[in-house]
Parts: structure tokens; C-alpha cells; sequence
């Protein structure tokens, strides 16, 4: 210790030498210190830039998604109204054809009705009832399948806008 006083010239100088090595090291700590938390709010801000863009992204899927939930309800709703169209259509079908109303050509009129034996004259034959109401329902879910398909293909072209 003697030997570093004697070279540095005397207790004074050692004194402000170990100082000066004291306040350069803190100023070597208080710069590291400094840089790392400039590296930390740099990191902080890269991160909220990064949840703002994630936040936008998500809200423009959920718009995105409530359009087209939206476009297929509105599909839906069409499709309801064809294919009660469609029921109510072939329920009136079925009693025009009943009530003669309707004829239908040659090749869709099915059997002849003959009275069975010894059926009273005037009684009416059930298939002829039958024979309406089947085709009642033949149309009627024909109606409802061409809804359906109109209604499947309104629904894909929506999703593929």
C-alpha cells in the first residue's frame, strides 16, 4: 500500500485517484444502467405496437365474421319463406287436384278410378284422394329441394365475396 502512495505522490493524490476510479465506475454502472432500460422501453414499445396490430387484426375478423353471419341469416330467411312457399303450394295443389281444379296431363294422372264391386255409386274412390295428396307432396318437395338449392348457392356465393 505504502509502495502505491509513494508512486502516486502522497496520501492526496491516492485519495482523489480512488475517487476518480470510484465515479468512473459509477458512471460505467449509471450508462449500462441507462442502456439497458432504453433497451427495455424499446422492448415495451414493441410489444404494444405488436397487441395494437394483434387488436386490429382480431377486430377486423369479428366485423368480417358478422357480415357474413349477417349475408347468411339473411339466406336463411329466404330460404324459410321459399320453402313455406313451397308447402303451401303443394297443400294447394293437392285440393285443386281434389277438387278437379287442377288436371294434370295425360302421362301424371295416374290409374283410371274404377269403383270396386258393390261399392254404393256415388262414394268416391280413396286413391283418387291418395293418388292428390301424393302428388300434392311430389310437387311440394320439389319445391322445397329448388329452395333449398337457391338458398345453398345464394349462401356460397356470399361466402366467396
Amino acid at each position: 500500500m505504502n509502495a502505491i502512495v509513494t508512486l502516486l505522490g502522497g496520501y492526496r493524490a491516492t485519495a482523489f485517484a480512488a475517487l476518480l476510479i470510484l465515479a468512473t465506475g459509477l458512471g460505467l454502472w449509471w450508462r449500462a444502467d441507462a442502456a439497458v432500460a432504453a433497451k427495455r422501453a424499446q422492448a415495451a414499445e414493441t410489444r404494444a405496437k405488436a397487441a395494437n396490430t394483434a387488436l386490429h387484426d382480431a377486430q377486423h375478423v369479428i366485423d368480417v365474421e358478422r357480415q357474413q353471419a349477417e349475408a347468411a341469416n339473411k339466406v336463411a330467411a329466404q330460404y324459410e319463406k321459399e320453402r313455406d312457399h313451397a308447402e303451401d303450394n303443394a297443400r294447394r295443389l293437392a285440393a285443386d287436384l281434389r277438387s278437379g281444379a287442377v288436371k294434370l296431363r295425360q302421362p301424371w294422372r295416374g290409374p283410371v278410378a274404377v269403383p270396386a264391386p258393390g261399392a254404393a255409386p256415388g262414394v268416391p274412390d280413396a286413391a283418387t284422394s291418395d293418388w292428390a295428396e301424393s302428388a300434392g307432396r311430389i310437387v311440394g318437395a320439389a319445391d322445397k329441394c329448388d329452395a333449398q338449392v337457391s338458398g345453398l348457392q345464394d349462401f356460397i356465393l356470399g361466402e366467396r365475396k
